[in-house]
């Protein structure tokens, strides 16, 4: 495991560069945000915008208010499986924007699927199957042809 960690690292001292960005340094440009001034510290746009995205949904809730109307819930994690999955098998390049707001809308998605799972609700452990799924067959997909494993 720390073979792994310490060549996707910058820096073998510093875990937190990992764990918020886990990208490879020439990749961070144009799939992380910088959050310092000098450029040392990164963010996953895909990721933050996951973190936002289920904060809203989860802020929502708290409220009152109805998180999503049926299973509308379901489709919402599809565009960041497409940006990422087109993406990690070289079909197409897309940029932090894309990832942060496919992210966001996945994110919007995560306090109902939890929910659902909760309850044991069929349509929520369906979609988070398939989900499950389509992430298995992209990653085993994208080592197969070469692309990276950390899209």
């Amino acid at each position: 495991m720390s073979s792994i960690i310490s060549s996707t690292r910058p820096r073998d001292d510093d875990l937190a560069d990992f764990l918020l960005s886990h990208h490879e340094l020439e990749e961070r440009g144009d799939r992380c945000f910088a959050i310092d001034q000098k450029g040392g510290r990164w963010i996953c746009a895909r990721c933050s915008g996951w973190v936002i995205g289920a904060l809203i949904a989860m802020t929502a809730i708290l409220i009152g208010a109805t998180a999503f109307p049926g299973q509308f819930f379901l489709i919402l994690p599809i565009p960041a499986f497409i940006d990422w999955g087109g993406r990690k098998l070289n079909f197409f390049q897309s940029d932090k924007k894309a990832g942060f707001i496919t992210g966001m809308l996945m994110g919007l998605a995560v306090p109902r699927f939890i929910d659902g799972a909760i309850h044991f609700e069929p349509h929520a452990l369906a979609g988070f199957a398939i989900y499950l799924g389509a992430f298995m067959v992209i990653t085993i997909a994208a080592s197969r042809i070469g692309g990276r494993i950390r899209g």
